[in-house]
């Protein structure tokens, strides 16, 4: 049987919040979620999970090599709206190219099997690939639990391209 020695000092305790302000992300392999109701098994949501890595930041920032979880959800239209601004940032579309980019996605492979984790051609494109993100700390407070305390939370305001348009 193997042995294991994972040492708990090269962990991380979870994803650190990153503060106001803009940083330059690498993209890890995608992978397909769901979250269903704990009662019921309902699927709540779904989506494209992806772990990024800082490799640029904020000047006086220490935030290179740290990690982020993305959601990209895709379970209602509002939101496949919002994934479609970070679709766009990674593979190189600005906002008002929005047309261009529908040309290529249209002949994408864009499926994904929450039941596995298995993505399409087109998420797998993603991985290694880089973004710029505008970051800040929001608060939030579960609205199913009256007793939760308020935390801060991560926010991902903006996704843009690199090299960043100077339009």
């Amino acid at each position: 049987m193997p042995r294991y020695n994972p040492n708990p000092a090269e962990a991380n305790a979870g994803f650190p919040l990153f503060r106001k302000g803009d940083y330059r992300f690498k993209c890890a392999e995608p992978k397909a979620f769901d979250k269903k109701d704990k009662q019921t098994g309902n699927v709540i949501n779904y989506g494209i999970g992806i772990t990024v890595t800082c490799v640029g930041q904020a000047e006086g920032s220490d935030m290179i090599g740290k990690k982020q979880y993305v959601r990209l959800y895709l379970h209602t239209p509002e939101a496949r709206d919002y994934t479609k601004q970070f679709q766009m940032a990674v593979f190189g579309f600005t906002l008002d190219k929005e047309e261009e980019f529908n040309k290529l996605a249209a002949q994408e492979d864009w499926s994904f099997d929450t039941d596995t984790g298995a993505v399409g051609s087109a998420w797998k494109a993603m991985t290694n690939k880089e973004f710029i993100a505008s970051m800040s700390i929001g608060k939030y407070k579960d609205p199913n639990n009256p007793d939760a305390e308020e935390r801060d939370t991560q926010q991902w305001d903006q996704y843009r391209p690199i090299p960043v348009p100077t339009e």
